[in-house]
């Protein structure tokens, strides 16, 4: 077993599949130009993309667990391709809104699958080292989506945007099919079931769990939200272009990994709880 081309295989399917989430950012203004839509309908594509992909990986953990981490990463696989095909050929605002439910939910298993497969084959700090690698290489998506999503948007249109989202899903969908192995342990007892019950448990009922949770939540709300409206008001104020708006968010997604990392190093030296005040209050 080749451990590090796992690590890398499984780093690009995450990277590739949350292409879905940045790619198409700067092209929103355009969404709602040609789908003659509201802006509160083309700001629902993205969310309700984000609740379907949290949703189903609340489902799939325990299926995962359960039934194996291949078996369920491939099938999602295929229903997130022929999701964003659907994205692509959409002709009105609510066809796209139904494929981008679809679409979340075949990309919810990736990143699930992804952490576990990663723990299922590392050990020790070997883990810890695998897991910022693959951090690393997922970082990559939300940095360069926004600028490619811009540079295809500028020429080719949203269809543009998620037809390569399609094609670069399909690549590492064969990839994976034929270079990844199935890693679940076969000495694994607890159920998926009661595995789910372990962890939700253990969360809720602890009062750090909880406000890390809601804090978690406070805040990628108040940012996502931001994302979404810097592209209409870069389009409606400044008069940019896809391709400009989408460096602008190229910039931003840089410096929310480049906070990533250097969040790491503050968590060392001051401990998490004291990290997450001042980050809370900084933000």
């Amino acid at each position: 077993m080749n451990k590090r081309r796992i690590l890398l295989v499984l780093g690009l399917s995450a990277a590739i599949i949350s292409l879905a989430q940045s790619l198409y950012v700067p092209l929103l203004p355009d969404l709602q130009r040609d789908l003659h839509a509201s802006l509160s309908l083309v700001n629902l594509t993205v969310t309700l993309f984000t609740i379907a992909m949290a949703v189903m990986q609340v489902v799939l953990g325990p299926v995962v667990d359960r039934n194996g981490r291949k078996k369920i990463l491939i099938p999602s696989m295929i229903v997130y391709v022929l999701a964003t095909i659907g994205c692509m050929v959409s002709s009105s605002i609510d066809m796209l809104l139904v494929f981008r439910v679809i679409q979340g939910i075949g990309a919810a298993a990736v990143p699930l699958v992804a952490a576990t497969m990663i723990g299922d084959v590392f050990e020790g700090k070997e883990r810890a080292e695998s897991m910022a690698a693959y951090q690393m290489i997922l970082g990559i998506s939300p940095a360069a989506g926004p600028l490619v999503g811009g540079l295809i948007g500028s020429s080719f249109g949203y269809a543009g945007a998620f037809g390569f989202a399609a094609a670069s899903a399909v690549l590492i969908l064969f990839i994976a099919l034929f270079l990844l192995p199935e890693t679940k342990p076969t000495s694994l007892t607890i159920t998926g079931k009661q595995l789910g019950r372990m962890a939700f448990g253990r969360i809720f009922k602890s009062k750090s769990g909880r406000v890390v949770l809601l804090s978690g939540f406070v805040l990628y709300d108040v940012f996502y939200t931001f994302i979404v409206f810097l592209p209409t008001i870069l389009k409606s104020q400044y008069e940019l272009g896809t391709a400009n708006i989408g460096f602008f968010t190229l910039a931003l997604m840089a410096f929310n990994l480049v906070g990533s990392k250097l969040s790491g190093k503050l968590q060392t030296k001051i401990g998490s709880v004291k990290s997450l005040l001042g980050v809370s209050f900084l933000w």
